[in-house]
């Protein structure tokens, strides 16, 4: 044994696997983009509307149990462009209280304060992922 302090140091590598599940709400959200439609959850106690769907409010901490569809439409609150060149926003959508990030259709001309839509991929495409999402567009 060493009398020495300090870090030991050991080389080799350790191997993880690991699987993400979305949990009640995250599904809900999922089978909601499945479907091509967007699931929130409404805090009981200070009302505020998350999107992605959540099981507990952020700010009251009270449990969520109502889910509701959140129409298709939403405002451009912020919009950066990527190294790649892909415009992506932080929307609002409407009747909720949550920034969702998403891609912007390429060359379109949207701003802040833009109203967009989702455009979902074909139904036989979709997987119950963001990635259902295409893009978003101006409308």
């Amino acid at each position: 044994m060493s009398s020495e302090k300090g870090p030991v140091f050991v080389d080799g590598k350790i191997a993880l696997t690991f699987r993400y599940t979305h949990g009640l709400a995250g599904d809900k959200f999922a089978e909601g983009l499945k479907k091509g439609k967007f699931v929130g959850s409404v805090c009981p106690e200070c009302g505020t509307v998350f999107l992605p769907a959540r099981m507990f409010c952020e700010f009251c901490f009270k449990e969520i149990g109502e889910f509701v569809n959140i129409p298709n439409e939403g405002i451009v609150y912020s919009i950066t462009k990527t190294p790649d060149g892909d415009v992506v926003a932080a929307i609002m959508m409407k009747g909720t209280d949550t920034l969702l990030c998403h891609r912007i259709k390429p060359k379109e001309l949207v701003d802040i304060g833009s109203c967009v839509k989702a455009v979902f991929k074909p139904q036989k495409q979709r997987k119950g992922s963001i990635t259902d999402i295409t893009y978003f567009e101006a409308i």
